[in-house]
């Protein structure tokens, strides 16, 4: 869980990054061509794009995890939609020349993302609590 989140906070820092040169490029050909935005996207747009490939497996796999350990699969599907989401708006964004309201829409989901994996960390952080000091009665 630590390093979900750890990848969400890079994954954050660069989208921060690539907003920046959103902005600049904005700018330089305005809102009427935003669809030519990304056409020399810098190395942050691509590590950022392909670093969700990353936070998805490394999600997947504490899906699997809580799976089996019967925990609360409730949070981790709505963290695993969230995720897909935010790779949805950003293809959306990317694909269609960043509709009305996708970047914010986007930001928005990412906070809420993180949000709700800190609240899982906390419950995991629990349960192992509670599960060890079970461990130790027996």
């Amino acid at each position: 869980m630590y390093g979900s989140i750890l990848l969400t906070l890079i994954q954050i820092y660069t989208g921060t990054q690539v907003r920046e040169y959103i902005d600049i490029q904005n700018e330089i050909l305005g809102l009427e061509n935003k669809k030519l935005w990304l056409n020399q996207a810098t190395f942050q747009f691509y590590f950022h794009r392909s670093f969700s490939i990353i936070i998805i497996f490394l999600n997947l796999i504490l899906f699997y995890y809580i799976y089996k350990r019967n925990l609360n699969m409730k949070l981790i599907k709505i963290i695993l939609i969230l995720i897909f989401s935010e790779i949805l708006i950003g293809l959306i964004m990317f694909y269609r020349g960043f509709p009305f309201s996708s970047q914010p829409l986007h930001l928005f989901i990412a906070t809420i993302l993180f949000g709700l994996q800190f609240y899982f960390l906390l419950f995991f952080q629990n349960y192992t609590n509670y599960e060890k000091r079970n461990l130790s009665n027996t």
